[in-house]
């Protein structure tokens, strides 16, 4: 819906989303992106306080071909996965056994930015990737290729047969518990 993505169009729409939401300085927020161009500079000039990740999945697969192979893919999940900084360290150093170009291109991309490790405390999510957007996009596929308000009302459809669904769903269920999400 913009020219393309790049600072101008991130910030316009970050101004208008965090105008609407009330945000100022981001406090409490946390944003996961896909290393899209020139979203990280309008994110920290729109909300500086907040904590902005990249996602781990995104960062995999750009990594993935450079890097084949299951070792270096199981070792590059445990790492991202690890809460602890000197379990993180051990994992990082078994990476640099197996492959200190892997490793050294680990370490580039910026492990603060997307490693459980160095998520800061006071956030409320330990996400390392934007798996849900990703699902939604993949939902709303055939709705993308639409002009832009036929393509919202076939969202509000899909969404309101959803919602429709899962009320259904709990209304039949007498169970404490639901019996999925």
């Amino acid at each position: 819906m913009v020219e393309g993505e790049n600072y101008e169009s991130w910030s316009w729409l970050l101004r208008l989303l965090f105008d609407d939401l009330g945000i100022a300085q981001g406090y409490g927020l946390t944003l996961i992106s896909d290393q899209q161009k020139g979203l990280e500079y309008a994110i920290k000039q729109r909300v500086p306080a907040a904590e902005h990740r990249n996602c781990a999945r995104h960062i995999y697969a750009n990594k993935k071909k450079k890097h084949p192979g299951h070792v270096l893919k199981s070792l590059f999940w445990r790492a991202v996965r690890c809460t602890i900084e000197s379990d993180f360290k051990k994992t990082m150093s078994e990476l640099q056994a197996t492959s200190d170009r892997a490793h050294q291109d680990f370490l580039v991309v910026g492990v603060i930015k997307f490693c459980q490790t160095y998520i800061s405390v006071g956030c409320k999510s330990d996400a390392v990737s934007n798996n849900l957007s990703e699902t939604f996009n993949g939902y709303i596929l055939k709705a993308r290729e639409k002009l832009i308000i036929d393509m919202l009302e076939d969202i509000r459809h899909m969404l309101m047969a959803i919602m429709y669904e899962k009320m259904e769903l709990i209304l039949k269920n007498n169970d404490t518990i639901c019996p999925s999400i």
